[in-house]
């Protein structure tokens, strides 16, 4: 009888956490997807202000110096189409984990999806 007991209030237990855990990994994996992003963007941009420092530390005459200028536009055009891939990337990265946590929510809880129609449609009109 207390063995059923046991078993009962321990199964009852793992289905009322199960979804909290699953919750819990979906929303740790999407973080270390933003993360690793994020890490990648941060030594992209230390490479190009480093590469940038080295250029600049050897610069030893006016030539140089109005080299490193001209130079300096391409430089900013590189830094433009990286911070432009960038923001396409966390863009797709943020779609990607909203529709996951909708994804989630709706398997779960399908009442929360009823709700959410509504919504929806009233804003529409």
């Amino acid at each position: 009888m207390w063995n059923n007991l046991f078993n009962s209030i321990n199964e009852q237990g793992r289905s009322f956490y199960q979804p909290v855990v699953e919750f819990n990994q979906l929303v740790l994996r999407q973080a270390e997807k933003l993360g690793q992003a994020q890490l990648e963007s941060f030594n992209a941009y230390a490479a190009i202000g480093l590469k940038q420092l080295q250029t600049a530390a050897k610069v030893g005459d006016a030539e140089q110096l109005k080299t490193l200028a001209s130079q300096q536009l391409e430089v900013l055009q590189a830094l433009q189409a990286k911070v432009s891939e960038d923001a396409s990337k966390f863009g797709a990265l943020i779609e990607e984990n909203r529709k996951e946590l909708t994804g989630f929510v709706a398997e779960r809880f399908p009442v929360a999806e009823v709700v959410a129609k509504p919504a929806k449609a009233s804003k529409a009109a």
